[in-house]
């Protein structure tokens, strides 16, 4: 059986360059910024100190945080025109605030993804 790792990128490999280059870029950001707005021991630590700061719930925090990006996007949407950056980087960006929500799930004892190798599209899991 081959190693996570070497799954993780088959299926990664299968899909157009395009989602593959957009999936290196949430990988790269999340490794760059994880050290400006986390620590090591607590990757949500961003969302915890707003939440401490701003009498919210750390999810509520991330909510907040994301929707300025899937905003934009919605304006691009109507308007099909980029006011600053390109509509690919807050599309990444909503990805990698998607990824770090998977964080909360675990934090709350949430159904989290399934191992790779495990995963049957179209089942519960």
């Amino acid at each position: 059986m081959p190693s996570d790792h070497l799954l993780i990128q088959t299926e990664i490999l299968k899909l157009p360059p395009e989602m593959q280059n957009l999936l290196y870029a949430c990988a790269r950001t999340l490794a760059a910024k994880g050290a400006d707005y986390a620590h090591e021991q607590d990757r949500l630590a961003n969302f915890n100190e707003g939440a401490t700061y701003l009498g919210l719930n750390p999810e509520q925090v991330w909510g907040v945080y994301v929707w300025k990006h899937v905003a934009s996007i919605f304006k691009y949407c109507r308007s099909l025109k980029n006011e600053s950056e390109p509509t690919w980087k807050r599309v990444m960006d909503v990805v990698v605030y998607l990824l770090l929500f998977v964080l909360f799930l675990k934090k709350r004892d949430q159904a989290l993804p399934p191992e790779p190798g495990s995963y049957d599209v179209g089942k519960d899991s």
